[in-house]
């Protein structure tokens, strides 16, 4: 006859494992949001390299075309699923602060233009989302997997880098104090 645990040693095992998946759970859903990371990017305090590209709806969309404004430069793509996951808040932060004078752009990284303009589409927003075929905006900005964000404040220099998901309150901060850096009268 082979001799059954205890009943009392099997609620111990269950309790222990369930302490344990409680603790994985809570150590993940406190762990701090996305914060600008200083020291992922040689481009903070920098001007923003240039950007001449193609939209995903064939238009020709120029960096420079939108100095003066706060830009958000999403670099993302449809089969990313944090990417997916944020696009809902992006597009209300976005339509929230179009008036306010912050332009989103998104930038399809290793993904076709139109999968990523249908998915911010799909969002409620109605962004550019620009090709980049060769991977040269992404090189150019340093960029090694999505979601990763810029800022870009009216004068053209780069604020800040969100590397993974960005955080709501983080990114308000953020563009709030971008868009007191004005460009300098000429």
């Amino acid at each position: 006859m082979i001799a059954r645990p205890r009943l009392s040693a099997r609620r111990a095992l269950i309790a222990a494992v369930g302490v344990v998946v409680v603790g994985v759970l809570a150590l993940v859903a406190t762990r701090p949001p996305a914060a600008v990371q200083a020291a992922r990017t040689p481009l903070l305090g920098r001007p923003a390299p240039p950007i001449v590209a193609t939209t995903a709806t064939g238009q020709r969309f120029a960096l420079a075309a939108v100095r003066g404004r706060v830009v958000v430069l999403d670099f993302l793509a449809s089969w990313c699923s944090a990417c997916v996951e944020e696009q809902g808040r992006l597009a209300a932060f976005g339509r929230a602060e179009a008036p306010r004078g912050v332009s989103m752009v998104g930038v399809a990284f290793e993904d076709r233009a139109v999968s990523v303009w249908r998915l911010v589409e799909a969002s409620g927003a109605d962004w550019p989302v620009l090709a980049d075929p060769n991977g040269r905006i992404a090189l150019d900005y340093g960029v090694t997997a999505p979601p990763e964000a810029f800022v870009i404040a009216p004068d053209g220099e780069v604020v800040a880098h969100f590397d993974g998901p960005v955080s709501l309150p983080t990114l308000e901060a953020v563009v709030a104090r971008a868009a007191t850096l004005r460009e300098p009268p000429r």
